[in-house]
């Protein structure tokens, strides 16, 4: 099986409980919560793609999609500091 990263949107009425025993199920699973968003009913989570068909099935779990990250390659930027000198006459 193979650790992946998950969007999971829970449903709106679902209470404090219910949203704290899913974590904890994912939790279970071996899976990982990476962040929680938007009121505690988005979840993003890393864990083994044998779960999702679980996590799928639940009633208060209304999506369940995998979530990649593109690799972006940041340019180094340098800056080099003139050094200004006055004259004066």
């Amino acid at each position: 099986m193979v650790v992946e990263t998950y969007l999971i949107r829970l449903r709106e009425d679902a209470s404090d409980a219910d949203k704290r025993n899913i974590i904890k199920a994912i939790n279970g699973f071996g899976g990982r919560i990476e962040s929680i968003l938007n009121n505690d009913t988005v979840l993003i989570a890393s864990l083994d793609n044998g779960f999702v068909d679980l996590l799928r099935g639940h009633p208060l779990v209304t999506l369940v999609g995998g979530v990649s990250f593109r690799g972006r390659k940041i340019r180094k930027t340098t800056l080099r500091e003139k050094q200004n000198t006055l004259q004066g006459s």
